[in-house]
C-alpha cells in the first residue's frame, strides 16, 4: 500500500507538470493569437483535469484505507511539498493565461462594437435612398 501511494503521488506530481507545460503553451498561442491551436491545448488541459481527477480520487482513497510506513512517509511528505510547490506556479501561470486572454476578448469586443456601430451608420444613410423628397431646406440667410 505504501508503495500505491508513492506510485500515485508521482501519477500526480507528472500530470501536474504536464498542465504547467500546457498552460505555458496556451500562453504563447495567447500572445500570438493562434485561436486554432489554442482550441487544441484547452482540449488537452480538459482531458489532464479529468485524468487528475482520477487520480485524486485513488490517492484519498489510499488514504482512507490506513496504515502507512514511517520512512515511506518522509519521502511522501517530499513528494507532497514538491507537487504544492508546482501546482503554486501552474495557477500563477493559469492567471497570467487568463488575464491575457481578458485583454484579447476585450480587443475583440472593442473591434466587434466598432462594426456594430459602422453597420448601424450604413445602414441609416441607405434608408432614405430611392423615397421622394416630401420638403426642402430653405436658407434664410441669402
Amino acid at each position: 500500500m505504501n508503495f500505491a501511494l508513492c506510485e500515485v503521488l508521482e501519477q500526480k506530481k507528472s500530470l501536474w507538470e504536464e498542465y504547467y507545460r500546457l498552460v505555458l503553451e496556451q500562453q504563447k498561442l495567447l500572445k500570438s493569437k493562434a485561436i486554432d491551436e489554442l482550441q487544441r491545448v484547452l482540449d488537452r488541459k480538459d482531458e489532464l483535469i479529468k485524468r487528475l481527477e482520477d487520480t485524486e480520487r485513488q490517492w484519498e482513497a489510499l488514504l482512507k484505507e490506513g496504515t502507512f510506513d514511517d520512512g515511506l512517509w518522509g519521502f511522501i511528505e517530499e513528494l507532497k511539498s514538491e507537487l504544492y510547490t508546482l501546482i503554486k506556479r501552474a495557477w500563477e501561470a493559469e492567471k497570467t493565461s487568463l488575464e491575457m486572454a481578458e485583454g484579447f476578448l476585450a480587443c475583440y469586443k472593442s473591434k466587434l462594437s466598432g462594426l456594430q456601430q459602422a453597420r448601424e451608420l450604413i445602414h441609416a444613410y441607405h434608408e432614405g435612398e430611392g423615397l421622394p423628397v416630401l420638403g426642402a431646406f430653405l436658407d434664410k440667410s441669402r
